[in-house]
């Protein structure tokens, strides 16, 4: 497939490489790193979601009963 056929994906590639440089090759970037860049995504609003942040819009989707133990 080519690139403008995978929307979704390239649009993340591009969220993440505002956190580190074009030249460098994803495969050397650490999995510390990836955490770091995964943690400021998913805490970043989307107008896609009404503004909400990843995070906040996947917990309000959960079931609170689910979650207690």
């Amino acid at each position: 497939y080519s690139s403008w056929q995978r929307g979704l994906n390239e649009n993340l590639n591009g969220l993440i490489r505002q956190y580190t440089p074009k030249s460098r090759p994803l495969s050397t970037v650490s999995h510390a790193e990836l955490a770091k860049i995964e943690g400021l995504l998913n805490n970043r609003p989307w107008k896609r979601q009404g503004y909400k942040t990843p995070h906040d819009a996947f917990t309000k989707s959960i079931n609170p009963v689910a979650l207690r133990a």
